[in-house]
């Protein structure tokens, strides 16, 4: 009787601790990674967002200790390392922090080649169990010696989980995206996402091939009509028409130039500026003195069915279709008026 009292007793405190291990870690299995959604945004991967540990600045800590499993993190705040603009840690974000993750890994997966990658517009060094695992950038609390990197179209790097229990620690910097932010940013951190190389690797490739021709095609066909009407225009200076429609094919030029550069760009910089300069563009897409609306209007339907395409549904992207729902209107308006 005693020794089965043991048993229950020993069974029940393994049990406990297994629960706890997965209430306060993140938890990965097979079946999980079987069924991630093959979409353009989530790409096949497993998207590990919460339950990070997270602590402001590293002035306070010395050595790489935090990157190992052993470091006490019980006084960290647990937090999604997206850092939504309207959700921001309550012990402040400064532009550089430390984040750690304790992984439990389904024994199935134990052994087998997966691929790990890490999306944001900062800089970051990604550690396994107290190991440099991945650097990307170089990490700055200045926001002018940062050197932030753009990981989303690069080939993600594979990795082999060897036991069932890791820690992951990330020491991550966006100094200069929180300088340079504005209203179509949405957060300032970051997303870590693992998956199975057989479903990650081919949708990647997939992607490469379907949007890179589809943006030069977006870039280039309009420029050709733009340049085509703009030479019109030099020669046949009374029809107005040809210069309003050359504006009208170079602003959707520019929006294919944005919207490339903006996903595709490996310098984080440049896509913070690719996403600054979006505003200046609406306002030219608005501005309607040529008195030519029905040219104005057809950029904008034309622009919006892009945006459609281009993004996911349900993206911040649909706030843009509404503006230009409403600009829409007003040209109506004022063509009338």
């Amino acid at each position: 009787m005693r020794n089965i009292l043991t048993f229950f007793a020993f069974s029940f405190f393994n049990f406990y601790l297994i629960a706890q291990s997965n209430h306060d870690g993140f938890y990965i299995s097979d079946s999980l990674l079987s069924n991630t959604s093959v979409s353009r945004t989530e790409r096949g991967y497993l998207k590990i967002e919460h339950k990070w540990k997270y602590h402001s600045g590293e002035s306070d800590l010395m050595g790489n200790d935090w990157t190992n499993d052993y470091f006490n993190d019980n006084n960290w705040e647990t937090v999604n390392s997206l850092f939504y603009l309207d959700s921001l840690p309550k012990t402040g974000w400064d532009g550089i922090g430390l984040f750690r993750l304790h992984l439990q890994v389904d024994s199935m997966l134990v052994g087998k080649p997966l691929v790990l990658n890490i999306f944001h517009l900062g800089a970051s060094e990604v550690y396994l169990d107290g190991k440099l695992f991945l650097k990307y950038g170089e990490i700055s609390k200045n926001p002018e010696m940062e050197k932030g990197f753009n990981a989303t179209t690069l080939i993600p790097k594979f990795i082999v989980f060897t036991k069932t229990q890791h820690l992951i620690a990330v020491r991550y910097s966006g100094s200069y995206l929180l300088k340079n932010k504005n209203f179509l940013i949405r957060n300032l951190g970051f997303s870590m996402a693992i998956g199975k190389p057989e479903i990650v690797h081919p949708i990647v490739m997939s992607n490469a091939k379907f949007f890179r021709p589809l943006e030069s095609l977006v870039i280039a066909i309009p420029l050709t009509f733009a340049l085509i009407h703009l030479i019109l225009f030099l020669f046949y200076r009374n029809q107005k028409s040809n210069l309003f429609f050359a504006i009208f094919t170079i602003t959707l030029s520019c929006w294919g130039v944005l919207e490339h550069e903006s996903v595709g760009n490996e310098i984080a910089s440049v896509v913070i500026l690719c996403k600054r300069l979006w505003i200046p563009l609406f306002c030219i897409s608005s501005f309607d003195r040529f008195n030519f609306s029905i040219f104005i209007i057809l950029q904008i339907l034309t622009q919006a069915v892009l945006v459609y395409i281009f993004h996911h549904p349900g993206s911040f992207h649909y706030f843009l279709v509404w503006i230009y729902s409403l600009a829409i209107i007003g040209h109506i308006f004022s063509a009338y008026s």
